[in-house]
């Protein structure tokens, strides 16, 4: 009888433990994020597409649609109220402030928890910012750099993407505050499980496609 190889041989069990660790690693998919103006992003990991808050394909194949204001009648495909939804294996809850006539959301892709808060952006009670949770990346509005500070310190995110929704003397007070006066816009931000900084923030301006 040949028995377990694993038990008779246990440095085959530790390699096979490695190489499962490895190939976990080099198979997680990278989300690239890439700006569709102003508040509008787009997240994309694999065959899947989130179009945040820009009606842009809405409805098609492998989109899904966060809207920033509730839709009467809308396909399967496309979120506009609060609520927790599972779509295409991406969990997502929808956050309602203003008595539920703005949503904003939470939606953990590839294990990493994105934010992406709708403008106008306002001041959050502590109530709503718990509803957002501990969040690795945050697509915020720069309308006020008080507000995007009061909510930075409650959820520390290691990824910050201020969004130019406001104007520009806005959009570069936030900057500032964030301590990213000096980025560079870029066109597309990659980001992949265990890339994350672990004991600081990095700030990400994206370019808006075509320009």
């Amino acid at each position: 009888m040949i028995g377990d190889p694993f038990i008779r041989y246990p440095c085959i069990r530790v390699s096979v433990y490695w190489l499962l660790t490895l190939l976990q690693g080099t198979l997680s998919l990278v989300i690239t994020l890439r700006s569709l103006g102003g508040g509008a992003l787009s997240c994309v990991s694999g065959d899947v597409t989130l179009q945040v808050f820009s009606p842009e394909g809405k409805g098609r194949e492998g989109i899904i649609t966060l809207l920033a204001t509730p839709e009467e009648e809308a396909p399967a495909s496309v979120l506009s109220w609060p609520g927790e939804y599972d779509l295409r294996g991406i969990a997502i809850r929808g956050i309602g402030r203003s008595e539920g006539k703005q949503v904003s959301y939470v939606a953990v892709v590839e294990g990493m928890r994105f934010g992406f808060l709708s403008s106008p952006l306002g001041s959050w009670s502590e109530e709503e910012i718990g509803r957002l949770g501990d969040l690795d990346i945050l697509a915020i509005p720069a309308e006020d750099p008080a507000h995007v500070t009061a909510i930075l310190e409650e959820v520390d995110p290691r990824v910050l993407i201020p969004l130019p929704t406001k104007d520009l003397k806005s959009f570069e007070a936030v900057l500032h505050a964030a301590g990213a006066a000096d980025a560079e816009p870029q066109k597309e931000v990659k980001i992949k499980a265990g890339g994350l900084p672990a004991d600081s923030r990095v700030v990400y301006v994206l370019k808006p496609e075509g320009k």
